[in-house]
């Protein structure tokens, strides 16, 4: 309670225009490696993986605004989009986009573009993609860590 008193009489003091100001925002992209399918043995083999990006917020005060996740595939075209409209993820919250395993499109060289943005100051997004596959007795899993690119504007 008084923690929350000292928050309320800090605010009340600030001068009207460092309330009022709007606040700045950082905007950034992400690349994450995927892989759809990869090779075994001398590369007769193709293994089919399912993948699941995931896109979590680090703030545990502000949020960050998820504008688009760009699907590509191993030449580089767009193969689909997500969200339809950009999305909020809360204070250490998570987004999350699936690539089913029987979905090849995006080949060996699949990736995501991830574009966001959140007030500026707060943590970089944390984006990875994690692939799971069967192939006969064996499975596979690995994780793939993204990383900052540039922004196309």
């Amino acid at each position: 309670m008084r923690a929350t008193l000292v928050l309320l009489a800090c605010l009340a003091a600030a001068p009207a225009e460092a309330r009022d100001k709007p606040q700045e925002t950082t905007r950034g992209r992400l690349y994450v490696p995927v892989y759809s399918s990869i090779s075994a043995g001398s590369g007769a083999t193709r293994i089919d993986l399912a993948a699941t990006l995931s896109l979590r917020n680090l703030s545990p005060g502000a949020a960050v605004t998820v504008e688009r996740v760009d699907y590509h595939d191993t030449a580089g075209k767009r193969v689909r989009a997500y969200p339809e409209k950009p999305a909020q993820l809360p204070p250490l919250g998570a987004y999350e986009a699936v690539i089913a395993e029987r979905d090849v499109a995006g080949g060996a060289g699949a990736k995501f573009l991830i574009d966001c943005s959140a007030p500026a100051g707060a943590p970089e997004p944390l984006a990875e993609a994690v692939m799971i596959g069967v192939h006969g007795a064996h499975s596979f899993s690995f994780v793939s860590v993204g990383r900052a690119a540039p922004r196309a504007e």
